[in-house]
């Protein structure tokens, strides 16, 4: 089950050994802000690993005339985009630059799939030939996007992050409380001498601090 953020900030406080943010020297707003950096950067490696994480369905209404068509918002890979006949059929579309050839001023010719190709341009795609029918959802986009952030402490964590990866989150925060320097009144334990305290108490065994800081700032898992 997709974890929330309180459950994620209180593993994060039984770290540090301060379970309530009353009597915390890390207030919940900044535990929670170094939560979702944490995750953006673990969402972030695993869209590159192209395993089909975090993928979403839109459509878009094909309309007569009309060869431009936008992205969904939040698009950062396109996994596949389809046309879809009135009777429901998805035909996969090809993508084509079109730097040589020429083009087909009318490609309805071919009523199974009139459209050869389609153009990526900066916040939307072109259709090439350009539609001479109209039909509901005509488009079909299967694509990849950033999932929200966590704000409301019941806010949970996208269904396809794997387990281990919260895990991961966890010790990034916690390694950011206690070796990275803050300017203002929350600055971290280690910068006033309080990590030197108990530091056994608040890593695990074999755990090496500058290896975890090192997941973060260098992006290696």
């Amino acid at each position: 089950m997709p974890e929330p953020l309180s459950s994620i900030r209180t593993r994060v406080r039984r770290w540090v050994h301060e379970p309530t943010a009353s009597e915390s020297f890390f207030s919940d707003n900044l535990i929670n802000n170094l939560i979702n950096g944490s995750y953006r950067r673990r969402v972030a490696q695993l869209l590159m690993s192209a395993e089909g994480s975090f993928t979403q369905i839109a459509q878009r209404d094909l309309v007569t005339d009309q060869s431009t068509y936008a992205w969904p918002t939040g698009l950062i890979r396109l996994r596949r985009l389809d046309y879809v006949t009135e009777d429901g059929t998805q035909i996969p579309l090809e993508r084509r630059e079109r730097h040589t050839s020429a083009l087909d001023p009318d490609g309805t010719t071919n009523t199974e799939n009139p459209f050869h190709s389609f153009r990526p341009i900066e916040n939307g795609f072109v259709l090439e030939p350009t539609p001479k029918v109209t039909i509901t959802n005509g488009l079909r986009i299967e694509y990849q996007a950033t999932p929200t952030e966590l704000e409301a402490d019941g806010d949970t964590i996208h269904v396809d992050f794997p387990d281990i990866f919260v895990e991961l989150i966890v010790l990034d925060v916690v390694t950011y409380l206690m070796e990275e320097p803050y300017s203002g009144p929350e600055q971290s334990m280690n910068s006033i001498g309080l990590a030197s305290l108990k530091p056994r108490s608040l890593r695990p065994r074999g755990y090496s601090p500058g290896l975890a800081t090192g997941w973060i700032t260098n992006g290696r898992a």
